[in-house]
């Protein structure tokens, strides 16, 4: 099983989302599609030897008025790293916050 993340622009509501899935969920080979109308992304489980992310997101396309952009995965493509409430699941790195002073006592905060 493969997994592929993606933005898609043209979402304009929750139905545009619903279709989406609907229309992936179709397909031979899609075992899992979350597709989330705020953040505009979508992750699908897939059987990489009955379909390819190319034919997902070609499928996505081809219901018109959207277009599909892969976003790089750097968690391996496990199935158990998806969280299908959250397709954002981006990890968010920041450097540490730290605390620094000037000559008037003002505590202020420097991303190092």
């Amino acid at each position: 099983m493969q997994k592929t993340k993606f933005k898609i622009q043209g979402i304009k509501c929750d139905n545009c989302s619903l279709l989406i899935e609907e229309k992936l969920k179709s397909k031979d080979g899609i075992a899992k599609v979350k597709v989330d109308h705020d953040s505009n992304k979508g992750v699908v489980i897939y059987d990489e030897r009955k379909i390819n992310a190319s034919d997902i997101y070609k499928t996505i396309e081809e219901i018109g008025g959207f277009k599909v952009e892969r976003i790089e995965d750097f968690i391996k493509n496990a199935e158990e790293s998806v969280n299908y409430d959250n397709p954002d699941g981006v990890i968010d790195v920041r450097p540490p916050i730290e605390k620094t002073s000037n000559s008037r006592g003002f505590y202020g905060f420097i991303a190092s």
